[in-house]
């Protein structure tokens, strides 16, 4: 049986699987009895061993996003190599926290804080705890994290955000602020920037349902992104602090979800040639340091 935390306000509820990861299988909206969900709920069946984390409502991203080009890096003079890690992908991809089991502790009816240590092994080769806290308030999910090298010399790459799905309806609007997308190359790893194209400007404010596209990398993002919904009067907004300046966005016709996906860098950072460290987000840790963020998932009740 997989243990489960459950959170719950006055209008909000969430589930949590510290053994998946510490990932989210539900975050709903109650109101009069009826149960809007904020987020794609998880189907139960992907609760197995080896599960695709792409499957759960939000997944955590550390301590490295997105793929990793040619499954290998170099790093104080020495190849790093990876193996994938994602069942139908062929690159390692968004770090190792989502298959982790993580410890927890409930801190109250609204809040918990889960642990991860992660030791140095063939899988990634540099040590690191990682903690998440969920915090219900009164409109929002709060999520904070806070990473802590383990190394004992040298510096580690850093990186970290949270990947979430967010049900599509044929009358939602994306709305979004980034300056710049990133172009891929055949590995559909990022390579170098570009003005975001008229199809994926979401400034203006883009159909869900007109979207289909595999990953797109966005640059330069402001931080908030808004998701409303004219059928139901449900406005969901995804807000965050510090610095997750990056985002993906990935919604293909047949799904019945919008991914989204705030990162503190652009996957590929490792070897990206002719950016520098505030475009790409690259960022490293010694021993001893440690870095932390925070972001919401907002719900906008005033309409009910």
């Amino acid at each position: 049986m997989v243990d489960v935390f459950e959170l719950q306000n006055r209008g909000l509820s969430c589930a949590i699987v510290p053994e998946f990861g510490a990932s989210l299988i539900r975050l709903d909206f109650v109101k009069r009895d009826k149960v809007y969900n904020v987020l794609q709920p998880t189907p139960l069946e992907a609760l197995v061993p080896g599960c695709d984390p792409r499957l759960f409502s939000l997944a955590h991203v550390m301590p490295i996003g997105g793929p990793i080009r040619q499954n290998k890096f170099r790093w104080e003079g020495k190849d790093k190599l990876l193996t994938p890690n994602v069942p139908g992908l062929p690159l390692f991809y968004n770090g190792v926290a989502w298959q982790g089991k993580w410890q927890g502790k409930r801190d109250g009816k609204t809040a918990v804080t889960l642990t991860f240590k992660h030791n140095a092994t063939e899988v990634w080769p540099f040590p690191f705890t990682a903690t998440v806290i969920y915090d219900l308030e009164e409109d929002n999910l709060a999520i904070t994290y806070e990473i802590d090298a383990q190394i004992k010399q040298g510096v580690m790459p850093i990186g970290f955000g949270a990947t979430m799905l967010l049900p599509k309806s044929r009358n939602a609007m994306l709305s979004s602020a980034a300056s710049s997308i990133w172009q891929k190359d055949a590995e559909g790893v990022p390579t170098t920037m570009t003005d975001p194209p008229f199809n994926l400007d979401m400034k203006e404010g883009l159909k869900l349902d007109a979207i289909d596209t595999e990953e797109r990398w966005f640059s330069g993002w402001l931080g908030k992104a808004s998701i409303d919904y004219a059928d139901s009067k449900l406005s969901t907004m995804v807000k965050t602090y510090g610095e997750f300046k990056h985002l993906g966005v990935a919604s293909h016709k047949a799904d019945p979800f919008l991914r989204l996906t705030p990162l503190t860098h652009v996957p590929g950072f490792l070897d990206i040639k002719g950016f520098d460290e505030d475009e790409t987000g690259y960022q490293v840790l010694g021993p001893g340091d440690s870095t932390s963020a925070k972001f919401k998932i907002d719900v906008d009740v005033s309409t009910f």
